[in-house]
């Protein structure tokens, strides 16, 4: 209506009228658009506010820390010849600490590549019984173990997009991991004498994504939910040296290893610096990782106190589990560039 009385008041010519009504009909759609624009504007610097996207390129440095619980495999009597112990695989019950540390380079906008290191020692308890009619006692033999390995992992990373929005994170890992352990087994001396020295070497394949969400800042600490997890296969190589009183031996065995590993964090993010390049990243939750290994028979074939082979029969062929789980801390420090 306001256009039509302002239209009355111009000159009568048709093609003036047309004339001033395309500006001022073209003032308004640009006024619409500048409003929209602006309104666009204002949306994208909140989403920008609140986004936890790593920057194109970055470095983070972890820390890590597992106080870990559960049971692991403990072959008893694979080396030894005429020792009348038999061959079994104990599952003691372990207590587990493990410290670590990582690196994680974000080389490209979605590649990224990881390294890690960890190192534990495990320790705890187990039994086992002589075969019958041996020169052992035949009541269960009481033991103590410890265990100490070393991991190092190398990874290569791919950030998805954020196709579910600023606040998910997903991104898929693939690499390989080398496990190197010792452990010792000894029974109490007031029952026999019985050691048993080992060594482990792993080697395995490892395919792992992870899923993050994102909440909305609280005075400047961005919380967020983090789940990972991964699955593994490869091969495992074990060396035993076994002693009694009277007897000694040594053997090697090659085995089937697979299994996965879980996580499920809290994070505590603060950012800091110039543009807020820098983040302190803290994160606390629970890990658990389960193994299965695929028991054979030893390499060198024994033979019993009579000079007798043992055959395979003497023990029962199977798969055999390690798990460790606990709570997991992880403290971190990012580097935007």
């Amino acid at each position: 209506m306001f256009f039509l009385r302002f239209m009355e008041f111009l000159p009568t010519g048709r093609s003036t009228r047309f004339g001033f009504g395309l500006a001022i009909g073209f003032a308004a759609s640009s006024s619409l658009l500048l409003n929209a624009q602006v309104a666009t504007n204002e949306l994208a610097a909140v989403l920008e506010s609140e986004d936890d996207r790593p920057k194109l390129r970055n470095v983070t440095v972890y820390g890590d820390f597992l106080q870990g619980f559960g049971h692991l495999t403990l072959p008893v009597g694979f080396s030894l010849d005429g020792a009348a112990i038999g061959r079994t695989v104990a599952s003691p019950d372990r207590e587990s600490t493990y410290y670590g540390g990582s690196i994680t380079w974000q080389a490209f906008e979605g590649i990224g590549f990881d390294v890690a290191f960890s190192q534990g020692t495990s320790s705890g308890n187990f039994t086992f019984k002589p075969e019958e009619n041996g020169r052992w006692p035949q009541a269960a033999i009481n033991s103590s173990f410890t265990l100490d390995d070393t991991w190092l992992q190398a990874y290569m990373r791919y950030r998805l997009p954020y196709i579910f929005g600023p606040r998910i994170g997903v991104y898929l890992r693939g690499g390989v991991t080398y496990m190197d352990a010792e452990y010792e087994g000894i029974s109490d001396p007031s029952q026999a004498f019985y050691r048993n020295l080992g060594t482990i070497r792993d080697i395995t394949g490892n395919l792992g994504f992870g899923l993050d969400y994102s909440f909305r800042p609280i005075k400047g600490i961005r919380p967020a939910i983090v789940f990972e997890g991964e699955g593994f296969g490869g091969i495992r190589s074990r060396e035993f040296n076994e002693e009694t009183l009277a007897i000694s031996g040594e053997n090697t065995m090659d085995n089937m290893v697979y299994g996965g590993l879980a996580r499920l964090l809290i994070r505590a993010e603060y950012r800091f610096g110039k543009d807020e390049r820098w983040r302190a990243l803290l994160e606390g939750g629970i890990q658990g990782r389960m193994m299965f290994e695929s028991y054979g028979t030893p390499d060198r074939t024994l033979v019993d106190e009579f000079g007798a082979a043992i055959p395979d029969s003497a023990f029962e062929s199977g798969v055999e589990s390690d798990l460790l789980w606990g709570p997991y801390v992880r403290a971190g420090l990012r580097f935007s560039f």
